[in-house]
């Protein structure tokens, strides 16, 4: 600092020196003086400000990782995606597939469906600012079949299978021994989730707060046959189908587990829809034959909740993290023979990537 100092002073004396032997005049005067006293003060915090911009790291005015420039106020942030492997399986709350009575006893037993852990893929896209603000679009889908049941009735067991639709009962019963019953039944679910986005901090948690619109189409079948070694002896279908779109809101939350790069994931979210609702039940045995209600309104409350750890890492493409959970949803707009409570439970695996 002192060497610029030495210089500043060489060079102003230099100047003022050449100025007044050009004017003819030997030396400056007390004022010249004092204005070169202040010229030289003003340069040295120039060079001081130049200096600590240079060895500095600017916040600002640097490029982002989409290739542009953004400053304090930009809303220049980064682009995420990512795909999850979810297997889940279908609970329905007090619902079952078939029956079977024992004539001797006078027991019948209800037979559960007989769903298996099948996957049911996530993805999602979003956008994030620099100031946490961001916008995120969500896809989630199920569509699986039961395991098929098979029922032989003999001298003391009658096998059944039921439906209820609007409070209009319905029944596939064996009459005699060898008849067999079969069963099948599928669920096919679907959401779609455009949210907006908030990022904040809250000591050393992390946490994501969303809110948005909610799309999403449940529908659920069944079909029983009955039969002998003939002939088919009846068969019963029933449908239950539903559309709708309402609110959601939700919130994510990671706390980091040390320097390792690990974190501790939890999840929540809830969504009030309002759609249409279509129910339908075919007997060509029974009378009526047919019993349909259609475009009905309705309301449904769903829930989801996930905990897990998350694994994350810097690398030149990006921030990559993989994820592992536990968690599940609830419906309220499910169940068989009689409306009940639908839930998916499972596990799942993350992969995504933040550019």
């Amino acid at each position: 600092m002192s060497s610029i100092r030495t210089m500043l002073c060489l060079t102003c004396f230099a100047v003022g020196f050449t100025t007044t032997f050009a004017r003819g005049q030997a030396v400056p005067s007390p004022a010249g003086s004092y204005d070169m006293q202040v010229r030289l003060a003003t340069l040295e915090q120039e060079v001081m400000m130049l200096r600590n911009q240079a060895t500095t790291p600017s916040t600002c005015a640097s490029p982002s990782p989409q290739g542009c420039v953004a400053s304090c106020d930009t809303a220049c942030g980064q682009v995420y995606a990512g795909f999850e492997f979810l297997f889940v399986k279908p609970h329905l709350k007090e619902s079952f597939d078939a029956t079977s009575t024992n004539l001797l006893t006078g027991v019948m037993t209800l037979i559960p469906y007989s769903f298996e852990y099948d996957l049911a893929p996530r993805v999602w896209l979003g956008f994030e600012t620099r100031t946490g603000l961001g916008a995120r679009a969500r896809y989630w889908q199920y569509d699986h079949r039961d395991n098929p049941l098979t029922l032989v009735s003999d001298p003391t067991t009658i096998v059944s299978a039921q439906s209820i639709t609007v409070i209009i009962p319905d029944n596939l019963t064996s009459t005699a021994p060898g008849q067999t019953l079969r069963t099948s039944a599928g669920l096919e679910a679907q959401t779609l989730d455009v949210e907006a986005t908030q990022s904040l901090s809250i000591g050393r948690v992390d946490a994501v707060v969303s809110g948005g619109l909610r799309y999403a189409k449940f529908e659920q079948n069944f079909g029983a046959m009955l039969a002998d070694d003939e002939s088919i002896l009846g068969q019963l279908a029933w449908l239950r189908r539903f559309e709708g779109v309402g609110v959601t809101v939700g919130a994510e939350f990671r706390r980091p587990l040390g320097n390792s790069g690990l974190s501790a994931f939890a999840r929540g979210q809830g969504a009030l829809l309002f759609g249409s609702k279509d129910l339908e039940r075919v007997d060509y045995a029974a009378l009526p034959p047919v019993v349909r209600l259609e475009d009905a309104d309705e309301v449904v409350g769903m829930g989801e909740m996930e905990i897990g750890l998350e694994w994350s890492r810097k690398l030149a493409l990006g921030d990559l993290f993989v994820r592992g959970t536990y968690g599940g949803q609830l419906w309220t707009e499910a169940g068989a023979p009689t409306l009940t409570f639908l839930g998916f439970e499972g596990f799942g695996l993350s992969l995504g990537l933040a550019r």
